[in-house]
């Protein structure tokens, strides 16, 4: 499974990630390797957590929708979860 992340630079440097697919799940992380790690961990988590809940997974949203809603995002990416 492909789900979209977006990345923003924060005033300070550091940057916030969005996962829209996982409602709208956020988080901060100093630099972009960090960025990407953290969201395949939360995004597995969230998918963990999902099955647990015996609830359905989000189905992933294609990356190009996001990148015209988010025009100030550093980058519009995916991360791929294998399970």
């Amino acid at each position: 499974m492909n789900y979209p992340i977006v990345i923003f630079l924060n005033n300070d440097n550091t940057y916030r990630v969005l996962i829209p697919d996982f409602d709208d799940l956020s988080f901060n992380c100093e630099d972009l390797d960090h960025a990407f790690s953290k969201a395949d961990a939360n995004i597995v988590k969230q998918i963990r957590a999902l099955n647990s809940a015996g609830k359905e997974l989000p189905i992933a949203t294609e990356r190009e929708n996001y990148i015209t809603r988010y025009l100030d995002a550093v980058l519009v990416s995916q991360v791929s979860i294998t399970l």
